[in-house]
């Protein structure tokens, strides 16, 4: 499901896609890039690009583009927090959540940098780049990008993620509430792949390696009749 509105900004018609939780939506602009929007994200891009560049902007959340080469029209991808991605043509990945700290962009092709003037961006493919948005610190790390692109094709694949990030990305992609209720100081981390596999599932296989216990509580009722979101308790032993 996802929802556009239509404003004009500069002259400028922009449409303005949600994708609420527990889903994910792909569209093709004007320029033919493909856009792949995940779950949990906000994505204003406009009805047609001006003269002179591309750009979109990302609200909220994550998204994967494939951007058709023009190298006269460079396309920016701009993120809260003052990060403006730029590329000519490349396939890459920005996650840039509310509730994380850290913005992350992921190169699988191509080059990719920055334009704001203040930090200094230059990828490799295979590499990530991190951008801290409270203290402004950045690096650059080797990953496996597919952990980070994966979610594009249906797929659930950790890296050697903790708890903390595992359970996050299930409640946005399961469209649940996890209540993580007794946190300890011992590290547990996961190396997986999920195809097909419901949440419940998932968190089966991570009680078999890690002392957790989990529970769907009772649906609480809201104001207006409906019933709350599912919400999952889990216990660390």
């Amino acid at each position: 499901y996802a929802s556009e509105n239509v404003t004009p900004t500069d002259r400028i018609a922009y449409n303005e896609l949600n994708v609420p939780r527990g889903g994910e939506y792909m569209l093709v602009l004007t320029d033919g890039t493909k856009m792949w929007v995940n779950a949990d994200s906000r994505l204003k891009f406009p009805v047609r690009f001006r003269e002179d560049r591309r750009e979109v902007y990302l609200l909220s959340g994550e998204a994967y583009f494939e951007v058709e080469s023009d190298k006269e029209h460079p396309f920016y991808v701009n993120t809260p927090g003052g990060l403006s991605v730029r590329v000519t043509g490349t396939k890459f990945n920005v996650s840039a959540y509310d509730d994380e700290r850290t913005i992350e962009v992921v190169l699988e092709e191509g080059r990719v940098e920055n334009t704001d003037g203040n930090v200094n961006m230059a990828l490799r493919p295979g590499e990530c780049f991190y951008y801290d948005r409270q203290d402004k610190n950045t690096y650059v790390k080797s990953i496996e990008t597919y952990e980070k692109t994966a979610w594009k094709d249906g797929k659930v694949v950790f890296r050697n993620a903790s708890l903390d990030k595992i359970f996050k990305f299930l409640s946005r992609r399961y469209n649940v509430d996890i209540n993580f209720v007794n946190k300890k100081n011992t590290e547990y981390n996961y190396r997986a792949t999920f195809t097909g596999e419901d949440i419940f599932q998932i968190l089966d296989y991570l009680s078999m390696t890690a002392p957790i216990k989990w529970e769907v509580a009772t649906p609480a009722q809201n104001s207006d009749t409906t019933l709350s979101r599912k919400r999952i308790n889990i216990y660390l032993e």
